[in-house]
């Protein structure tokens, strides 16, 4: 039974899949951008559907990347941290 809700539910992806790129062409002047986000990081891709190809990859994977998502966390943090102080609350605040 397991295995029939995996392949019900791949079957369901694909279908929505070509459903979206019936009505989404890429080219190269102006590319189908796919975005995936996994609990940890961030992947997206541009592609010209014309001849197949995958124009641009980037992910939170990458040192650039990740070295900055880790400045704009911190950055964040701290403005958080600053406002509670501001309006008199002392208590710890995380983002993860």
């Amino acid at each position: 039974m397991h295995r029939d809700k995996v392949v019900v539910k791949k079957k369901a992806k694909e279908r929505i899949r070509k459903r979206i790129r019936k009505k989404l062409r890429g080219t190269s002047e102006r590319p189908r951008v796919c975005v995936f986000k996994s609990n940890r990081y961030v992947y997206t891709q541009a592609f010209n559907d014309e001849n197949g190809r995958v124009l641009v990859f980037a992910s939170t994977l990458e040192k650039e990347l990740s070295r900055k998502t880790r400045i704009i966390r911190k950055l964040k943090l701290a403005r958080n941290w600053a406002a509670s102080w501001a309006r008199g609350s002392r208590r710890r605040i995380s983002i993860k």
